[in-house]
């Protein structure tokens, strides 16, 4: 039988030829997030390994809200929270790593709504100008932004990438060119560690390709020879699902988002070029769509949004490949949203839109296996998807 989110698809939108897929992929996305309710990111965390000091914090995306959490370091719980006015539907959330600002996407409008953060009480602010515009129909999945806090990226809806400059007092402006022109149609995006590549997850019709970009100077994107590159996800509703690139840069990891796509490895070449990790991909759960990589590269947790168990792995650090932790896949309590990992790598963070709530697990750092926290949820209006912030 057919995904529900296949079965109960209408149009959203209309672009020329791409009307089904893109209102599917509308669909897809906020019916892969929002499905917890009758049914339902996250960017890698800003690390700091060893004693940090620093104001560390999680934020979330709900139905009309973005929430602020201060994070205790002790014990991973959530302190009291935060509230602005944010965009109705959202699965894209992004931090810039050196400066306070925080960016969460528009999926239906279009926009990007940017905030400063106040690092006393995770208290966030509006930005002069926004919600800013993306320049394409609606925002598909995930942003992006680049490690050295220059620019932002957003698959866009209509089959763009929309690229901005982040400006020194966090407003976004954008890049001469911008939107550029995808391939396919995109979903979710990452940037490597080094700051050189752009790698976008695009919707399968009936098979989900990578889409690899260098960075300019300015912020423009090029394509690297060979993108889009092929993805092992098959059947009617492969989507690409979030990404993420190992501390060295060597390995990107993506979510298949089908029921038996599980998570797929590729070696980065010096030119941004994608070959398969030998053994990829990986099986995972039913559906994965949200992953997150341990601050130290050496494990992976995917949410499997369909069976509500997040599957984690050991990653060797030498071939890229994966392998299953004993006890994986681990019950998520019901959620099915976004999952992030604190900058120390011992708390995950889970996503759970239909309790209205963010569950908390601990991570073992010998073996990496999940147990959910003695005090394990904290309320939310809806949550998404889920970001966490280490400001040094």
């Amino acid at each position: 039988m057919r995904p529900y989110f296949l079965r109960h698809a209408q149009p959203a939108i209309s672009r020329k030829n791409r009307i089904t897929v893109a209102s599917l992929a509308l669909l897809v996305i906020l019916a892969l997030t929002l499905a917890a309710c009758g049914g339902s990111g996250s960017m890698k965390p800003i690390t700091c390994m060893g004693t940090c000091v620093a104001p560390n914090f999680l934020f979330a995306a709900g139905t009309g809200q973005v929430f602020g959490f201060p994070i205790n370091a002790s014990s991973g719980a959530l302190g009291s929270g935060t509230m602005a006015t944010g965009p109705v539907h959202s699965v894209g959330i992004a931090a810039t790593p050196s400066t306070n600002w925080l960016y969460v996407s528009d999926a239906t409008g279009g926009r990007v709504y940017g905030y400063s953060i106040d690092n006393t009480p995770a208290a966030l602010t509006a930005l002069p100008g926004s919600p800013f515009a993306t320049g394409g129909v609606a925002i598909s999945g995930g942003l992006a932004v680049d490690p050295q806090s220059r620019f932002l990226y957003s698959p866009n809806l209509d089959g763009t990438i929309g690229a901005f400059t982040i400006g020194s007092n966090g407003t976004l402006t954008t890049v001469s060119g911008s939107p550029f022109q995808n391939s396919a149609l995109p979903q979710f995006a990452t940037v490597d560690p080094a700051s050189k590549f752009l790698f976008v997850s695009n919707l399968g019709a009936p098979n989900a390709t990578i889409s690899a970009y260098t960075i300019g100077s300015t912020g423009a994107l090029t394509p690297v020879p060979g993108s889009p590159f092929a993805a092992p996800a098959t059947g009617i509703g492969a989507v690409g699902g979030t990404l993420a690139v190992d501390p060295s840069s060597k390995f990107l990891y993506v979510a298949l988002g089908s029921p038996t796509g599980g998570i797929a490895a590729f070696t980065i070449s010096a030119t941004g070029a994608l070959a398969p990790v030998a053994g990829s991909p990986f099986p995972a759960g039913n559906l994965p769509v949200y992953i997150a990589l341990h601050p130290s590269g050496q494990f992976l947790y995917a949410m499997n949004t369909f069976d509500r168990t997040i599957s984690a792995f050991s990653v060797n650090q030498t071939s890229g490949a994966l392998a299953a932790l004993t006890g994986s896949p681990f019950s998520a309590g019901g959620a099915i949203g976004g999952i992030a990992i604190d900058h120390s790598g011992s708390y995950l963070y889970a996503a759970n839109p239909g309790g209205n709530n963010i569950l908390l697990f601990t991570i073992n750092s010998m073996t990496g296996t999940l147990m959910p926290a003695s005090t394990p949820s904290f309320a939310t209006q809806s949550p998404t998807t889920v970001l966490t912030v280490y400001n040094p």
